[in-house]
C-alpha cells in the first residue's frame, strides 16, 4: 500500500460520504489510505423543547458537535450551521427525506453520517483503505422515500486493484425507508449493503480452436473470474417452443410452457435474442411478456409456429491468459452458436481483494414489522480473494450475510445472528453458490 494517506475531517453543511469520496478521487495513481476515523458518534439531549419551527437548538453539552454537520432527533434529520454562544444554529429541518416535527425536551440527538452508493462509484481503479473510526454510518439514499432498490445499494466496484475497509467499533447500519410524507415505514428496502462486481459488454471473436474476446474491461488478470451471458441449453427444462407465430415486433411471446423459466431473463429465438420482462402462466401454456427485441445487436425477426425457444444463462469463465496484443483468452471455448449470432457479449468480472476487518457491525435494521426486503449485507459475484474477518457482526438480514457466487480464494469469518426471513424461515448466513472453489468458512452462529 502507498504511504499517502489522507484525513476526511467532518464540516459543517458536507454529508460522510461527500467528504469521503472527494478523499477517495484525490488519492494518487498508487492509491493510499483514507482516514475517516475522525467521524465519531457524539450523543446529547435536548435542553429545551424544538418546535418546528425552530432555528436553533440547545443541547445539555455542546462541545461533542462542534464540527457535526448533521444531526437526528427522533426520525428528523437537521443539518447544522454552526455555533452560536451555547446554542447551535440550524441550516435546514427535514433534511434527507425526513419529516419536520416538534421534539420534547430530554429527546436523544446523535451526529447523523450518510454513506450513499455513490461513495465509490467513478473513483479510479487504485488501492485503497478506509479507516472507519467509533461512529454510526447510515447507508442508503439522500432521499429515503426513493423506491427505486439500486439507490440502497453501497457498491464497491474495484476489479482489480482492492479495496481494504477497516472498522474501529464501526456500525453500518441500513437506513430506514420512508413514506412520502417522509415519516419512517419501520423497515428498509436494501438489496445489499456491499456489492462487489464490474459489468461490461465484449465484442466475441474465434481464434483458432479457443475463443477470445478483446480486451476492453482494464485490468483483468489471468486466473479472475468472468461471467459471460450466452450460454444456450440443449433441450430439458429450459426449452419451449413457440405456439403461435410472432411479428418482429411483438412484445409478448407465447410458449408452450414457461412454468420452469425465471421471472425475467433472456431466450433465444431462432437467431434472434430476446429479453423478456415477466411470464404470464396460463395452465399448461404462457406467455413471456414485455419483451425487448433484437436483443444484443441480433436481427428482430418474426418466427413461425414451433419455433424453439432456448433460455440464455450466465455462465462461469476463467481467464486462462492476457495476450501481447491485448485480448482475453479463456479457459474454454464459449458457446459457437451463440457468438455466431450476437454482436456483443455481456459480462460481469469480480472484484479482487476486498477485504473486511477490524471490529464493526453490518445492522439490516429489520424491525419486528418488516414488509421491505433488506437482502444481503456483502455480495460478490465472479469475486477473488474476498475476504471478512473474525470481528465483524452482521445481524437482521433478510436473506443473509454474505452471498457469493461463483468465487475463488475466499475467505469468511465473523458473527452472525437474526438471519433470514421469519415467514418464511429462509436464509442462510453465508451462502456459497455453484462454481464457488477453494473458499473458507468460519464463523459463529445463532438465531
Amino acid at each position: 500500500m502507498n504511504s499517502a494517506v489522507i484525513t476526511a475531517v467532518p464540516e459543517f453543511g458536507r454529508s460522510a460520504g461527500e467528504q469521503i469520496r472527494a478523499a477517495l478521487l484525490a488519492l494518487p495513481p498508487e492509491g493510499g489510505t483514507i482516514d475517516a476515523r475522525a467521524f465519531s458518534a457524539p450523543t446529547g439531549l435536548l435542553r429545551e423543547r424544538l418546535a418546528p419551527e425552530a432555528t436553533v437548538l440547545a443541547l445539555d453539552e455542546l462541545t461533542p458537535f462542534d464540527a457535526t454537520g448533521w444531526v437526528r432527533i427522533d426520525n428528523e434529520v437537521l443539518q447544522l450551521a454552526g455555533r452560536e454562544s451555547e446554542q447551535l444554529r440550524i441550516a435546514s429541518r427535514g433534511c434527507f427525506g425526513t419529516a419536520v416535527a416538534e421534539h420534547a425536551a430530554g429527546a436523544p440527538v446523535e451526529a447523523f453520517h450518510l454513506l450513499d452508493r455513490d461513495l465509490f462509484a467513478g473513483v479510479p481503479t487504485r488501492p485503497v483503505r478506509l479507516l472507519l473510526g467509533p461512529a454510526t454510518f447510515h447507508v442508503g439514499p439522500a432521499d429515503a422515500r426513493s423506491t427505486d432498490p439500486a439507490d440502497w445499494a453501497l457498491a464497491v466496484q474495484h476489479p482489480s486493484s482492492g479495496v481494504s475497509i477497516e472498522f474501529d467499533r464501526t456500525r453500518l447500519r441500513a437506513r430506514e425507508a420512508l413514506d412520502s410524507q417522509g415519516n419512517s415505514r419501520g423497515a428498509t428496502r436494501l438489496p445489499m449493503l456491499f456489492s462487489a462486481r464490474t459489468t461490461g459488454t465484449l465484442a466475441a471473436a474465434a481464434r483458432g480452436d479457443r475463443q477470445v474476446v478483446p480486451r476492453s474491461l482494464s485490468e483483468i488478470d489471468a486466473g479472475d473470474l468472468m461471467i459471460i451471458f450466452g450460454h444456450l441449453p440443449r433441450g430439458g427444462r429450459d426449452t419451449t417452443q413457440l405456439t403461435e407465430a410472432v411479428t418482429s415486433s411483438a412484445t409478448a411471446l407465447p410458449v408452450a410452457s414457461a412454468g420452469m423459466l425465471p421471472e425475467s431473463g433472456y431466450v433465444m429465438v431462432g437467431d434472434e435474442l430476446i429479453h423478456y420482462g415477466g411470464v404470464d402462466q396460463s395452465g399448461a401454456t404462457g406467455r413471456l411478456i414485455d419483451c425487448r427485441r433484437g436483443y444484443g445487436g441480433t436481427p428482430a425477426a418474426a418466427h413461425p409456429a414451433a419455433t424453439t425457444v432456448d433460455r440464455c444463462v450466465y455462465e462461469k469463465y476463467t481467464v486462462a491468459e492476457v495476450t501481447s496484443d491485448g485480448a482475453v483468452l479463456l479457459d474454454r471455448p464459449l458457446d459457437s452458436t451463440f457468438v455466431a449470432r450476437a454482436a456483443a457479449i455481456d459480462v460481469i468480472t469480480g472484484s479482487r481483494d476486498i477485504t473486511f476487518g477490524g471490529v464493526g457491525e453490518l445492522d439490516g435494521a429489520r424491525g419486528p414489522e418488516d414488509t421491505v426486503y433488506n437482502g444481503i449485507a456483502i455480495f460478490g459475484r465472479a469475486v477473488r480473494r474476498l475476504q471478512v474477518g473474525g470481528g465483524i457482526y452482521f445481524h437482521d438480514w433478510d436473506h443473509g450475510g454474505v452471498m457469493l457466487g461463483p468465487a475463488l480464494e475466499c475467505q469468511v469469518d465473523g458473527w452472525y445472528k437474526d438471519i433470514g426471513w421469519r415467514t418464511p424461515q429462509l436464509g442462510a448466513a453465508v451462502w456459497l453458490f455453484r462454481n464457488a472453489s477453494r473458499c473458507v468458512v468460519a464463523g459463529q452462529y445463532g438465531n
